[in-house]
């Protein structure tokens, strides 16, 4: 299973070492976590909160156990945050593939090549907005880790 909904993509690259700081070093519920990440990251809302923990999870910026949620010892790469992104979060790999197969694209025909989930129609009212926020958020994710550039109005490749 794979990520829908992700948080905006943080300030910098740089900036994504705070969410592992900001997690325990001792085992503690998802919802104290939750918390901490709003409560000690700036750019992390309350709204915001729930999405985050769970990128984390995926990205293994935190780990989880049956105690909790914790901070791992060694954060994860670049490269492994990048292929965890990829690998995790509906949408990524098919942006990615649809560029790689038709060249630079405009974000708008991005949208159109990642398919709306059958479930995510039946859930909201607007599922074509829901969808373009999402894949809009994942396109921001991609470009943060170097993996697509903005350029002339459209992305390309970096990889």
């Amino acid at each position: 299973m794979r990520l829908k909904a992700v948080p905006p993509p943080p300030p910098s690259h740089d900036s994504l070492a705070a969410i592992t700081e900001a997690g325990p070093l001792v085992p503690e519920p998802r919802e104290a976590v939750r918390s901490s990440l709003s409560d000690r990251v700036e750019w992390v809302s309350t709204r915001e909160g729930e999405a985050w923990v769970a990128l984390a999870l995926i990205l293994g910026l935190l780990h989880e156990s049956e105690e909790g949620i914790y901070r791992p010892r060694e954060p994860p790469s670049d490269g492994e945050l990048r292929e965890r992104f990829v690998a995790g979060v509906y949408g990524a790999r098919e942006l990615l593939a649809a560029i790689r197969e038709e060249g630079p694209l405009a974000p708008t025909a991005l949208v159109e090549r990642v398919p709306i989930p059958p479930w995510e129609r039946r859930r909201h009212a607007d599922p074509e907005a829901v969808h373009r926020e999402r894949i809009c958020r994942s396109i921001g994710w991609l470009d943060l880790y170097d993996s697509v550039e903005y350029e002339g109005e459209e992305y390309h490749l970096t990889l």
